[in-house]
């Protein structure tokens, strides 16, 4: 057996190799509420920006994210659209690593898991900004009966859930 680890999950794209037997088991996000997966834990989101980053209370929320399609991305965009503040998008990056260096160079905040937060990043969620609410962190198998490997890399995550969520170890 090969084990493949992907650490961004583009779920759609996912779900589709998934599909084609192209990949066995997917650790990633669903919105909350949502059915599909194993849910292992939830988190609640929340934006983060560098330390020293003025975020204009009143307009348009400057958002560094991942590119479409992007559940924390679609998220952002709705609640920001939502409370009638509206974002404008002025990064793009596909990886974490990305987001951060955006961020901590004052491009703009990251809608991300609180119990996850990008390192040198802080909670702005709390500043006069709409509650985004949660994210479901779960498991997607591509068969029901997992075979050995599968099963005991679930049993692996299942066992350091606690680590993932803060983010011990790292």
């Amino acid at each position: 057996m090969d084990l493949y680890a992907s650490g961004r999950v583009d779920l759609t794209n996912h779900l589709r190799l998934l599909a084609n037997n192209d990949i066995d088991l997917m650790f990633g996000e669903r919105r909350r509420g949502e059915q599909h997966g194993e849910l292992i834990f939830q988190d609640r989101l929340v934006l983060y920006a560098a330390p020293v980053q003025f975020v204009d209370l009143e307009g348009p929320v400057p958002l560094v994210t991942y590119p479409a399609p992007s559940l924390t991305r679609e998220i952002a965009l709705d609640v920001l659209r939502g409370s009638g503040r509206g974002s404008r998008i002025t990064c793009t990056t596909d990886s974490l690593n990305g987001l951060r260096a955006a961020a901590l160079a004052g491009l703009g905040v990251v809608l991300h898991a609180e119990s996850l937060p990008p390192h040198g990043l802080e909670q702005i969620s709390s500043r006069g900004l709409p509650d985004a609410g949660d994210i479901e962190f779960v498991l997607v198998a591509r068969r029901r009966v997992l075979s050995e490997p599968e099963s005991e890399l679930r049993e692996v995550i299942l066992m350091n859930v606690t680590r993932l969520r803060t983010g011990s170890g790292r």
